[in-house]
């Protein structure tokens, strides 16, 4: 297969999959919930970075 096409799935399997995005987001949110003792607001938090990981990658 040809660089560029396999470069274009892998861009396409980015924006197909915005879980693991919003599972990254909730990762991080909850280790700075944890810090900073409010967990719950961490894990809001989280998946609001994840959501906005996703819709920046995205567009790309």
């Amino acid at each position: 297969m040809d660089p560029q096409s396999e470069d274009q799935k892998e861009i396409c399997d980015n924006r197909e999959n915005p879980g693991k995005w919003v599972a990254l987001g909730i990762a991080v949110g909850t280790a700075i919930g944890v810090s900073m003792d409010q967990l719950s607001m961490g894990v809001g938090l989280g998946a609001a970075f994840g959501l906005i990981i996703y819709a920046i990658r995205s567009r790309r």
